[in-house]
């Protein structure tokens, strides 16, 4: 939770910017924030917006997600690498040998930094 709070200061999501990378992360850190069981209200407080707003971004995430919007997926990834970690963990062999393209390899470069692997902490001590 104290990362998210991190995330939302350090990039400016609970100011008044409108574009749209800041929207659709806004959109899926709400959704986060609200499985993690608080409120709309205080929600809304973290972001310094009305539990409105927040509902609002809550049915638009859903929308996206039912719709698998291309470039929704696209302005949430970071978003998605950071706080999506899977119960089980990654899988660093199975992300390399999946990796076809320079934005997959990105990825991974950001799960190793963010020590997401479960042997990367191994391997950074030898």
């Amino acid at each position: 939770m104290e990362k998210i709070i991190e995330y939302i200061k350090a990039n400016g999501l609970d100011g008044i910017k409108k574009d749209r990378d800041s929207c659709y992360q806004r959109y899926y850190l709400y959704n986060i924030l609200r499985e993690h069981g608080l409120t709309l209200y205080e929600i809304g407080e973290m972001f310094n917006k009305l539990h409105c707003t927040v509902i609002y971004g809550i049915r638009m995430h859903k929308m996206y997600e039912e719709m698998n919007d291309v470039l929704y997926k696209e302005h949430t990834q970071l978003v998605r690498v950071l706080f999506d970690v899977p119960a089980n963990g990654f899988s660093l062999e199975h992300d390399v040998l999946k990796c076809n393209t320079v934005r997959k390899l990105e990825l991974i470069k950001l799960r190793i930094r963010c020590k997401y692997y479960e042997k990367t902490e191994e391997l950074n001590e030898v």
